[in-house]
């Protein structure tokens, strides 16, 4: 049986990136804890390292390449087990991505009810807010729009439900 891919972003997640981006071959330091994160997953699942500094094509395929050997050359220097480097462009194939920017959004797993849907959306755009930089203010008052329309959905659902007409249990 074939081990689970687990793609894990390489910037924000295994190397720091609070500077920002400083150039293809400029990889931060090692967050503490990666290695040893990387480790444990590594025991039942292959890594996938994926990166938006391999999104864009600059120059070609020396580019790429150029990239992917400086993100292979700090795995290893810094001993992070990996099974591969995505250098592609998009969503690389994986069963679970880890990512410092991402926003986890299931709502097939809150249930039947909208109830839950609604809280699954509201915690997902909440998290989206913040990543693009919103002011609290902000974040507020479209939390209130998204509220209204969630609200609209609920009440859609519910009259879409079919009566109860008193019969047997």
């Amino acid at each position: 049986m074939a081990r689970p891919v687990i793609a894990l972003d390489l910037d924000g997640v295994l190397a720091d990136f609070r500077a920002g981006w400083q150039g293809v071959d400029v990889i931060g330091d090692p967050i503490p804890g990666a290695r040893e994160f990387a480790e444990a997953l590594y025991e039942f699942a292959d890594i996938l390292i994926y990166t938006a500094r391999c999104g864009e094509d600059l120059n070609g395929t020396k580019a790429t390449t150029l990239r992917r050997n400086a993100i292979r050359d700090w795995l290893e220097k810094h001993s992070i087990p990996y099974t591969d480097i995505w250098t592609g462009r998009g969503k690389p194939t994986a069963r679970a991505y880890v990512d410092d920017c991402a926003v986890e959004c299931a709502p097939h797993e809150a249930g039947d009810g909208p109830l839950g849907r609604i809280e699954t959306f509201a915690k997902a755009y909440s998290r989206a807010l913040k990543l693009c930089g919103l002011t609290t203010i902000d974040r507020r008052e479209m939390a209130n729009v998204l509220r209204d329309r969630l609200a609209e959905v609920e009440e859609r659902e519910m009259k879409e439900q079919p009566a109860d007409t008193g019969g047997e249990f």
